[in-house]
């Protein structure tokens, strides 16, 4: 054994004894951090085997739980049709759907409007509800009557929304369509020269397509201008039909030389078998349009006599009669004048103008006698710079209610008065008048106004009916009477005692008529009867819910007891009518 080492101390010679290196363990000369290293790696190792471990069996795990659930909504949505293949809104018959449906779909399926504010805005209610469901699209699938309503503003709308307009045909099917095409200009407003704005987009192709389903539409509305129809119907006669159309309204405006590039479409509507109501911007003459068959004719303009009595002449069919304004009427130049006697028509509305007033449509008139006629309506502008003047009606007019049948009567004579006789004399040429409306302006000097004092006095009854002195009351059949009376001045109490007064007591004794044996058999008493005035234009505004009484205690309670005896009287300011 090698001996140790012995080394001597430098300061005090003592001496220290140090062991061989042999006798060192080989550890204690190893580097301390790489045995804690050495330790770490081994720990590191055993627990990465066992991270490995759970990430196995967390794998296993979550296959588990994803196949639980897709198992858990498989089997809910099973329990959700089953449940729904018993409930009570899935036990609903087809009809029932059909009417809620078209409910939701109103006004229409597919609506394409335009606004400068908003853009463009779709609505289609029927292709939202198809996506609810599968058993709903398919019951939407089964009704194509949904689908068949269309409303499309067609000014410059991209190409883009074609697709949806053609789906939407597509799944009406045979139905028939009902179609609402707006194809105005931009500008939109009334002048006879401006240019077309959907010639410079894509709307005039969307239009053309939807003319071309013309075929097919029950209800067809156009909103357009000459040239743009014009640009957009074909130009053979063969390819333009409507074998199904029963209502048309054509707004067409601009410049109207361009009707005569609109003959065929014309001809067309002329030869609709099914089309029985027509509102149309004016009468056209025969050589563009045939009347013959069509029950309504609503027009905004006549240019004058001759096309209405040519009208006339034509429609055999011809039941009511609407012509909103002339352009001007003459009298009619024929050697031998003969009336044209219209044994359909129902229903005649005449609009007066400044430029036409009541007394220059005399010639029309003249030549108009209408037997079968039941309800007249002869209404005016309303210009308040010529409020309270005299207005007459003509005696022909008169004369042709006569020969009528007529039932229901309104006359407005807008800012003007009637003379004193006018509308007695209107009533007692039509003795079976049901329903009458005046309406009508009090003179510029005051209130009091002639022609409703001689009226009313007119349809009183007297006390004393004896048998063995027979009377014949003016409307016999009136259970509806309607009189507005514009006032040129606010009202006093005394403008308005004496009328009202007098109204009240007219009512009371058509009333009391209904309770006497022989009264009873002249008259029939009245339903409505109402008297109601509207103040002057700068009077209009008032403060929120007032109402304005001018009756008395006395009046108030004698109308109280025509209610009870089944008449509703009301006599006072219009607005308390609206309350």
């Amino acid at each position: 054994m090698p001996s140790n080492t012995i080394i001597l101390c430098n300061k005090c010679s003592s001496s220290i004894d140090l062991p061989s290196s042999s006798q060192i363990a080989p550890s204690a000369l190893q580097d301390p951090y790489k045995l804690v290293k050495t330790h770490v790696l081994s720990s590191i190792e055993q627990e990465e085997a066992i991270i490995g471990r759970c990430d196995v069996e967390i794998s296993r795990i979550r296959a588990i739980l994803s196949e639980l659930e897709t198992n858990k909504l498989i089997m809910e949505n099973r329990v959700r049709e089953q449940r729904y293949s018993i409930s009570a809104l899935r036990s609903f018959p087809e009809e029932i759907y059909d009417m809620i449906f078209s409910f939701m779909a109103e006004p229409y399926s597919l609506q394409i409007t335009q606004n400068t504010d908003t853009g463009i805005q779709v609505q289609s209610s029927i292709l939202a509800i198809s996506q609810v469901s599968r058993y709903w699209r398919n019951l939407t699938h089964a009704l194509p009557r949904l689908w068949s309503s269309i409303s499309v503003d067609c000014t410059g709308l991209p190409a883009k929304y074609r697709t949806l307009i053609e789906a939407h045909l597509q799944n009406a099917k045979q139905a028939l369509l009902i179609l609402e095409i707006d194809a105005y200009t931009s500008t939109r407003d009334d002048t006879d020269d401006f240019p077309s704005a959907i010639s410079r987009g894509h709307g005039l192709d969307i239009f053309r397509y939807l003319m071309s389903e013309t075929h097919r539409c029950a209800e067809l509305k156009v909103y357009t201008d000459w040239d743009t129809l014009s640009d957009a119907i074909p130009t053979e006669a063969n390819k333009i039909s409507f074998p199904e159309l029963q209502y048309l309204c054509a707004d067409i405006r601009g410049y109207q030389p361009a009707i005569f590039r609109t003959r065929l479409f014309w001809q067309a509507i002329s030869e609709a078998p099914k089309l029985v109501i027509v509102d149309i911007p004016f009468l056209l003459p025969s050589l563009f349009m045939s009347y013959s068959h069509f029950k309504t004719v609503r027009v905004e303009m006549a240019w004058d006599v001759g096309v209405v009595l040519d009208l006339l002449r034509q429609g055999a069919r011809l039941e009511n009669l609407d012509i909103r304004q002339f352009c001007h009427v003459e009298q009619v130049e024929e050697e031998n004048p003969c009336a044209v006697v219209s044994e359909s028509l129902r229903t005649l509305f005449l609009r007066a103008t400044d430029r036409v007033p009541y007394m220059n449509m005399t010639s029309l008139f003249d030549y108009m006698s209408l037997p079968s006629l039941e309800q007249f309506t002869l209404t005016t502008r309303h210009d308040y710079a010529t409020s309270g003047i005299p207005c007459e009606i003509p005696s022909s007019m008169i004369t042709m209610l006569r020969g009528s049948s007529l039932r229901e009567l309104e006359l407005q004579f807008g800012t003007g008065c009637p003379l004193e006789n006018t509308l007695s004399d209107v009533l007692g040429s039509t003795p079976n008048v049901t329903a009458a409306r005046f309406s009508f302006s009090a003179p510029k000097e005051s209130n009091k106004t002639p022609c409703l004092h001689n009226l009313v006095s007119k349809l009183v009854l007297p006390d004393d009916i004896d048998i063995d002195t027979p009377i014949q009351p003016l409307a016999p059949k009136l259970t509806h009477l309607f009189l507005v009376w514009d006032l040129v001045h606010p009202p006093t109490s005394e403008d308005l005692d004496d009328i009202c007064q007098l109204f009240v007591d007219m009512v009371d004794s058509r009333a009391a008529a209904y309770y006497d044996e022989i009264a009873s058999k002249l008259v029939t008493q009245m339903d409505v009867a109402y008297l109601a005035y509207a103040l002057p234009g700068e009077e209009q505004v008032v403060p929120e819910n007032k109402k304005f009484e001018w009756v008395g205690p006395r009046l108030g309670n004698k109308i109280e007891i025509l209610g009870w005896m089944g008449t509703s009287c009301y006599v006072g300011d219009i607005r308390g009518l609206g309350e």
